[in-house]
């Protein structure tokens, strides 16, 4: 049931919260220290390259430090969604502009919705972009997809790659969060969307409520697109609302990213903290406080050319005399423990991600709707593999 997962899974969280909202690159001491008195010890201790094996998946923390982790295996272990698989289209025209990793989740996604959307004659393609998943599903069973998408250039393009293919499709130029996008919504269009950020699956899960159409959506980044920057819960009063920078955990995996890239945003990491050690010697303001974006230039430059030209963007005032290799030391000693300690954290990544899209698949399913919440394809397609489907309930809901 998905009540009794969601309160479980919330009792854990909410037990275990000092350890999951704590950011120990902004506050080095961890205020679960007593608590967990091992953990930190064993995190403290560890080098680096054993850090990095447990980011990256090839090495694991000692469950005998993990107090939370068999309830949260249990509880975290979704099964695959009903799906209906097709044949694979062959032209390759189809997937132009789609990397394998995109193509692979566009196909999934759609068996998914087939499978749940026997009783549509519609398609309805929420924050469209392009129109990849529309146009697909359009392509592959001749149901006519409607397409929402609040970039007139991108409709516009899309629709032109429709019709050059010999889809229909209907574009509509929009902002799902208006509320005239609600009017889209309708019992005979089987909603889809393909990792829509946060508050737009809210905006479909509610409109789709409110209609009594079906949907099939993989959510993403449940911080984005909320506008008090916080997210409310709608049917678990386990956890308070939480603010959007404690729910970029959620999503921080870096799982598919390349180790170029994971290496460049440590460097940063390291180049910023850097920057406020200088700060605080000559101001005195002893926390931290970040500055805004950099141009990644900046770090493949070197330190010192970070810190000239962040503090000449920002007006920030500096030490006369500093030692540049002094300041890096401290400041990747300090990466290194922040990444370590980040390890704890890192264990509720995905039960929280879990949490957030289960309060809204429960309150789905508090409205009448039959819904799922499930996989919809394989981790390394993307690490936000969640999917929530539903239909409305020939029944009363439980």
């Amino acid at each position: 049931m998905l009540r009794a997962r969601l309160d479980a899974l919330g009792r854990v969280l909410s037990r275990w919260r000092s350890v999951w909202e704590h950011r120990p690159y902004v506050a080095p001491e961890p205020p679960w220290r007593d608590a967990l008195p091992e953990l930190v010890r064993h995190l403290e201790s560890l080098p680096k390259e054993a850090i990095e094996a447990v980011e990256d998946g090839r090495d694991a923390l000692p469950a005998r430090l993990l107090p939370w982790q068999e309830a949260l295996g249990a509880l975290c272990a979704l099964p695959k969604v009903p799906a209906r698989h097709l044949p694979p289209p062959t032209d390759p025209e189809l997937r132009r502009g789609m990397s394998p990793r995109k193509w692979q989740q566009v196909l999934d996604l759609g068996a998914a919705a087939r499978a749940a959307a026997d009783e549509a004659g519609f398609w309805l393609d929420w924050c469209a972009g392009k129109g990849h998943l529309g146009r697909t599903l359009s392509l592959q069973d001749g149901r006519r997809a409607h397409l929402l998408e609040l970039e007139s250039d991108l409709c516009a393009a899309g629709a032109a790659r429709a019709a050059a293919l010999g889809a229909h499709c209907t574009f509509h130029a929009g902002d799902a969060l208006a509320p005239a996008a609600a009017h889209q919504v309708r019992p005979e269009r089987h909603a889809v969307a393909l990792h829509a950020c946060g508050g737009l699956s809210d905006a479909l899960l509610r409109a789709s409520a409110n209609a009594g159409a079906g949907l099939t959506i993989a959510p993403c980044c449940p911080h984005r697109h909320r506008p008090d920057g916080l997210w409310h819960p709608w049917a678990s009063s386990a956890l308070p609302p939480l603010p959007a920078r404690v729910l970029r955990l959620a999503t921080a995996q870096e799982s598919v990213a390349s180790p170029h890239r994971r290496e460049l945003r440590t460097r940063e990491m390291v180049f910023r903290w850097g920057l406020d050690l200088l700060r605080r010697e000559a101001d005195g303001v002893d926390h931290y406080r970040p500055v805004g974006a950099c141009p990644r230039g900046w770090s493949r430059a070197g330190f010192e050319t970070f810190v000239s030209e962040a503090s000449r963007q920002h007006h920030l005032a500096l030490p006369t005399r500093w030692s540049p290799q002094q300041v890096l030391a401290a400041a990747e000693a300090h990466v290194t423990r922040a990444r370590a300690l980040a390890l704890a954290r890192a264990q509720f990544r995905r039960p929280l991600e879990i949490f957030v899209w289960l309060d809204r698949a429960t309150w789905l399913h508090e409205q009448g709707q039959d819904v799922h919440l499930g996989l919809f394809t394989d981790p390394r397609n993307t690490p936000r593999n969640l999917a929530i489907v539903a239909h409305p309930s020939a029944g009363p809901s439980v």
